[in-house]
């Protein structure tokens, strides 16, 4: 596909996002498409994620003493208030290094209702995907 015709499927696809009313309404217009299959997100890497996550939550996390102020996990987080999901994703996290994003990702989730007009230069993908988290599927069609 040539930068052209990319262009105009993308307008023609934005289009049609427009006037969709319902998610039926989206995914039929990507099931209609001509977009490609390799362009298509792995479900079975990454399901649905059927849960959002409010600022109340994020308001216990801080009160629980398992996320500091400037939204970051604390140092040393009291294990008995851990279950092992938790445990279980906080060490994926700290294996992987990412322990750090979380704050992008909270940043994100409590500044969803806010226009971002900041000039973010790091953490953009993980705070967007924050913003994403703490919607319901009403706000994002």
């Amino acid at each position: 596909m040539t930068d052209k015709e990319a262009k105009v499927w993308v307008d023609k696809m934005f289009n049609l996002l427009k006037e969709a009313t319902s998610l039926q309404a989206v995914q039929d217009i990507l099931l209609r498409s001509e977009f490609s299959i390799k362009n298509k997100l792995n479900l079975d890497l990454y399901p649905p994620i059927q849960f959002r996550i409010t600022d109340k939550e994020i308001k216990t996390l801080k009160d629980e003493g398992i996320l500091n102020a400037d939204n970051t996990f604390k140092k040393n987080l009291p294990e008995n208030i851990l279950n092992p999901v938790t445990k279980l994703l906080y060490a994926i996290a700290w294996k992987n290094g990412d322990l750090k994003k979380v704050k992008h990702i909270v940043d994100g989730i409590l500044e969803c209702k806010e226009d971002d007009k900041s000039n973010r230069e790091a953490g953009v993908v993980f705070y967007q995907f924050g913003k994403h988290l703490s919607k319901t599927l009403v706000d994002t069609l």
